[in-house]
């Protein structure tokens, strides 16, 4: 089992298992993939049910080892849900006596990020992303080596999980067997899987659409900015479906097979045509219209859009990605839904499956986009410096580098009582709240959103000001990165 590196994407609706070596070149060779739908056991991405995940896991290697003629005994993981949020803040140590930035200087630097624990012991730092480096608090930089000062600082991205749901994760493999060699956060697996190199240097905003959740990852200088893990997925819509008195047994297969993300983009010639589909009894048809049914998909996914809109405002990179939006996921496959994107929000968009830094013989392989994350993880596992390596720019001006970042996410448990209580009455992180204008389309949901807002914003403030508390070098009036 050497010679492979066995990647495990545990998602809302599938699990995915990626074999795969690295090649001469060192681009990833996949040597296999296996998809296994996942009736239940996750939920907006996090298990909630050990032994049905347990299960079709098991399954799921079985039939890998079986094809491959191999014991998986070790695997990376991806780490998916609501709770992944980032935050940033910002260092400094002073340069050797003859002022020269040396290697040595950039690892202190960076050790002593490595020793930041994070604020709550029910978090857990999963990546420290250098955003950029400043000389003597001017002189900004991706390469600071060489260059001469008294004084290197540092912007950081922390990448922060919740420790419980991390914990299943790990129950899961210790219960098939196999040791977990490393976790990635799966938004930062498919985004590096399918943007290309040119795309993370002149900014890209990369969504996976999957079924619990959508995640967002925006990249700029070829260096992550900024990740959001948005509370809606593709599983929202069947919901809608369902109220159309459409059977459950159905409403996936009609999505997929039927399914327009906007009524424009329906061939004329079904537009007003009838859907037939089985109801709950022998003799029962249900019918529905190509245009009735584009109709609730299409209210969906304008709200999906309303938040990756919203995420790139919130993170200051509405004018710095100017390769323009990246889709993938399950959700990427629906009809019509990359013209809705690009139409909604004004940027350049595509539809993309894993494509960087993979040999040409596995690209067929891996070309459906509910692959993208599991092909990320091979690529991470095979490549640790994917996330930190910077191009070589110098960056003029003399503002310190500030990205803000305010990502959606629920908020993380296991706080004590005395926590949220003291939580709740903290008027600063209320006054502190970013002003949304995204708002759900029903009543009902609206009060749900602006109750869980609350608790999930102050808990953002409260990650955000715990970072930069301890190191205490950014001020608010200070420029964000160009």
């Amino acid at each position: 089992m050497s010679k492979y590196t066995v990647a495990i994407d545990l998602g809302c609706s599938d699990i995915v298992v990626a074999v795969g070596t690295k090649d001469a070149d060192g681009k990833l060779n996949v040597v296999d993939v296996a998809l296994k739908p996942l009736s239940d056991g996750v939920v907006k991405g996090e298990i909630s049910n050990i032994e049905s995940v347990t299960k079709a896991l098991r399954n799921t290697l079985s039939d890998t080892e079986r094809r491959l003629g191999i014991t998986i005994d070790e695997a990376y993981a991806s780490i998916s849900g609501q709770h992944i949020q980032s935050a940033t803040s910002s260092y400094f140590v002073y340069v050797g006596n003859d002022g020269e930035v040396r290697e040595e200087d950039v690892r202190k630097l960076k050790d002593n990020m490595d020793n930041v624990q994070p604020p709550e012991e029910s978090m857990v730092i999963m990546e420290r992303i250098p955003q950029s480096f400043t000389i003597d608090n001017h002189e900004q930089t991706t390469s600071p080596v060489g260059r001469f000062g008294r004084q290197l600082g540092a912007t950081f991205n922390f990448i922060v999980g919740n420790k419980s749901s991390i914990d299943r994760n790990q129950k899961v493999f210790d219960r098939v067997g196999i040791r977990r060699k490393g976790y990635f956060a799966a938004p930062l697996a498919s985004s590096v899987a399918v943007a290309t190199e040119d795309e993370k240097e002149l900014g890209v905003v990369v969504v996976d659409l999957g079924a619990g959740t959508t995640s967002v990852c925006i990249w700029s200088y070829n260096v992550l900015r900024h990740v959001a893990v948005i509370p809606l997925g593709m599983n929202v819509i069947n919901k809608d479906i369902r109220s159309a008195s459409i059977p459950d047994l159905h409403i996936e297969d009609l999505k997929v097979a039927h399914g327009y993300a906007v009524a424009s983009a329906i061939p004329d010639n079904l537009i007003n045509k009838t859907i037939n589909i089985p109801g709950r009894t022998k003799n029962e048809v249900k019918q529905i219209t190509f245009r009735d049914l584009s109709t609730i998909i299409e209210a969906r996914v304008l709200d999906i859009i309303e938040y990756v809109i919203g995420e790139i405002k919130d993170a200051g990179m509405t004018d710095k990605v100017s390769s323009g939006i990246v889709l993938t996921g399950g959700g990427s496959l629906l009809k019509g839904i990359d013209s809705l994107f690009e139409e909604r929000t004004g940027y350049e968009v595509r539809l993309a499956s894993a494509d960087f830094n993979i040999s040409d013989e596995s690209k067929e392989l891996v070309s459906d986009p509910r692959f993208a994350t599991a092909a990320g993880l091979l690529l991470m596992a095979q490549n640790p410096d994917l996330l930190t390596a910077h191009s070589e720019q110098h960056i003029e001006g003399d503002a310190v580098i500030r990205t803000n970042i305010n990502p959606i996410e629920t908020p993380i448990p296991d706080f004590t009582d005395d926590d949220k209580e003291n939580n709740i009455e903290d008027e600063e992180f209320i006054d502190d709240l970013p002003k949304k204008k995204r708002k759900p389309r029903k009543e009902k949901e609206k009060k749900e959103k602006k109750e869980s807002n609350n608790g999930e914003g102050r808990l953002k403030n409260k990650v955000s000001n715990w970072f930069n508390s301890w190191f205490g070098v950014v001020d608010d009036d200070d420029e964000s990165f160009n």
